[in-house]
């Protein structure tokens, strides 16, 4: 009996000690994802705005973000960012949008996306003004994706639209780039009209209200 026992105590320690593991590792790397996915974060919006400030993140509560940046040139706030996240043609994407403080959008990096190859997915795609060369460039993270680089200019307090029958952005030209800013509408990826949309969707939904807020919060 008394060795029954001892098979059961040992049984219930082995399991207590392999689940405390295993709940000590699941922490362990939910913490390191964690901390990667800040320092992403921050690196994509250094990108959004010009060098020699600084970039301050802040958490707020509601109606505020619940986290945010604040760009700086010594005493004056020179724009924000805010993280977006909408649902496109397959699943989440997520972004995060710098805007100056008038409601300009300074810039726009992709965190996450998981659309169609080919498809949604080319929110991502990297073309340089040469096509030519474009295959010798293409991972060169210096030529930014040619659907986010279109929304620079973009006011987040006036209705987005999507043109309708026109070429893609890269394929443009300048005067016709300008007068899709002017009104301020954006190129839609071919074939991927949901991605496009969900975007457009996403800033209106989200960067147009916490920008509200969080300018009303500093006046």
């Amino acid at each position: 009996m008394n060795d029954i026992f001892k098979m059961i105590a040992a049984l219930f320690l082995t399991t207590a000690a392999a689940g405390f593991i295993i709940a000590f590792s699941h922490a362990s790397t939910a913490q390191l994802l964690s901390a990667q996915t800040m320092r992403q974060e921050q690196a994509a919006v250094e990108q959004l705005f010009a060098k020699g400030g600084a970039i301050v993140a802040v958490k707020g509560k509601p109606p505020l973000p619940p986290r945010y940046w604040i760009a700086k040139k010594g005493a004056v706030t020179c724009g924000y960012a805010f993280l977006m996240e909408t649902s496109g043609y397959v699943g989440p994407i997520k972004t995060v949008v710098g805007v100056d403080t008038g409601g300009s959008i300074l810039g726009m990096a992709i965190l996450s996306q998981n659309e169609a190859p080919g498809r949604g997915a080319r929110m991502e795609e990297r073309i340089l003004k040469r096509p030519l060369w474009n295959g010798f460039f293409i991972g060169n993270n210096n030529v930014r994706p040619w659907f986010t680089e279109q929304f620079k200019g973009i006011r987040v307090k006036r209705p987005l639209s999507i043109a309708i029958g026109t070429p893609e952005w890269p394929w443009l030209p300048e005067m016709a780039k300008k007068e899709l800013v002017d009104k301020n509408t954006i190129s839609g990826i071919s074939g991927a009209t949901v991605t496009s949309r969900a975007v457009v969707k996403g800033i209106e939904k989200t960067v147009a209200p916490y920008l509200a807020a969080v300018r009303g919060a500093n006046r």
